[in-house]
């Protein structure tokens, strides 16, 4: 899903990532894939189960801590940390 418009998986310019993953994620949904086909077309690793098999929601659960994980990365390579002097 990642990748230049909706069928190669890059969000067009100035589209808010966000609602770019929603929207790809509903154009799989629709075309019939799994939640562990999304996650893994996303890079997601394969969520730990003490009983066997991952879940769907399992596989739900392990979008969100990857996408929220990957989301709190580029806020941090973005936003100098407070207690960083001011350049210059």
């Amino acid at each position: 899903m990642r990748g230049g418009g909706a069928g190669d998986g890059v969000a067009p310019a100035g589209e808010q990532t966000d609602e770019f993953l929603a929207r790809a994620v509903i154009a799989a949904l629709t075309e019939g894939m799994s939640w562990e086909q999304i996650a893994t077309r996303l890079g997601v690793p394969r969520p730990f189960t003490a009983g066997g098999s991952p879940t769907e929601q399992d596989w739900q659960n392990a979008i969100v801590a990857h996408e929220n994980a990957r989301a709190g990365r580029i806020r941090a390579e973005k936003c100098p940390f407070p207690s960083d002097p001011p350049p210059g």
